[in-house]
């Protein structure tokens, strides 16, 4: 199995950030029944989005950086791990620049059907603005969020933080190994699905976009439905 996770602090040298994703790590491969195979970034060289549109337009990535390989590690992986500090009520800029060089993905699902846990680290309670662009980011790239996070250091004490990770484990841990893998779909996630099956069905000039749906998306009723059959198709070939 494979895990990405994408840290979006700047700091390495004892940051919470980095203190969650290394128990989570541990704890997971402790836990997990197959071997789990973690691919890390964060600190590559990511430029910043142009507005060129071109991914958008034609499926091209011009930026010539870490983007691709993060990208490939994406698609590859079975579970998608977020993890970003608390700015302004916000998430990190690295954080932010990273997910607008995936933003074409937000139209195409092509994250459907992988899990996610979504983590934000803060300095003092109701800092929950990250989170929230987390999670609605998360729906768009069509993820099933298994668990959100929210660390406050202002009441962190340690043997709390690796109950917070183990939660994180377990929940996991029971979505991967039920008799029939769990997923759910959200009513924001159908209600996006059918508007933009509706938005290329009717655009009458020929995009990359419209192209991507008239192959791999348009003939689903729903997004549960894609899901579902991807599975299959991955499972017959086992």
């Amino acid at each position: 199995m494979k895990v990405f996770v994408f840290n979006g602090s700047r700091h390495r040298a004892n940051s919470v950030c980095c203190m969650w994703i290394d128990q989570f790590m541990q704890l997971l491969k402790m836990s997990a029944p197959e071997s789990i195979e973690f691919l890390s970034h964060g600190m590559e060289n990511i430029q910043f989005c142009s507005g060129c549109q071109e991914c958008f337009k034609t499926g091209m990535y011009l930026c010539s950086d870490s983007m691709n390989l993060i990208r490939s590690d994406m698609l590859a992986s079975d579970v998608i791990v977020l993890v970003s500090p608390v700015y302004n009520n916000s998430i990190s800029g690295s954080t932010k620049v990273f997910l607008d060089r995936i933003s074409c993905w937000t139209h195409l699902f092509k994250l459907a059907g992988k899990y996610a846990i979504l983590v934000t680290v803060s300095d003092r309670k109701n800092m929950n603005g990250a989170m929230e662009y987390l999670k609605y980011i998360s729906d768009f790239l069509g993820l099933y969020v298994v668990d959100s996070v929210v660390v406050e250091k202002e009441n962190l004490i340690k043997d709390e933080f690796a109950s917070i990770c183990k939660k994180s484990v377990n929940k996991l841990i029971r979505v991967l190994t039920a008799d029939d893998e769990l997923i759910h779909v959200s009513e924001r996630q159908e209600q996006c699905f059918r508007s933009m099956k509706k938005s290329y069905k009717d655009f009458q000039l020929p995009t990359y976009e419209k192209n991507y749906w008239e192959k791999h998306l348009m003939r689903y009723n729903s997004l549960l439905d894609m899901i579902l059959s991807k599975r299959l198709k991955f499972n017959k070939h086992l």
